[in-house]
């Protein structure tokens, strides 16, 4: 089983939820990191979700939290991990047009 690191990048989310990454077909994916940055001159919210595809269900990680000026929030990092199964995906929003900035980092096992 090859394992293969990647980053994911979204820029300028907004109001409308992005698809920030879906596991492909065929592999598990470990999130190892997820950092969310604020793009504004004034605070932002920030929404986080993970779509089980398996289950049809989607559970926030993050729900409207804020993202001050200037600022980033780490949501996934140190000790904390992720596993997503073959379909399921990550989702961001935020309370402005084109407010964050959402960087992963996703170990694939293929």
């Amino acid at each position: 089983m090859p394992n293969t690191f990647k980053n994911k990048v979204s820029t300028g989310v907004g109001a409308s939820t992005a698809t920030v990454y879906t596991c492909p077909t065929d592999t598990t994916a470990v999130v190892i990191g997820v950092t969310l940055c604020n793009l504004k001159t004034n605070g932002v919210e920030a929404t986080l979700q993970l779509t089980d595809s398996s289950a049809s269900a989607t559970s926030h990680l993050l729900k409207l939290a804020p993202v001050p000026s200037g600022s980033s929030i780490v949501v996934v990092g140190g000790e904390q991990k992720i596993v997503l199964e073959a379909g399921d995906s990550v989702k961001c929003a935020a309370s402005e047009a084109s407010a964050i900035d959402i960087t992963m980092s996703v170990l694939e096992i293929t």
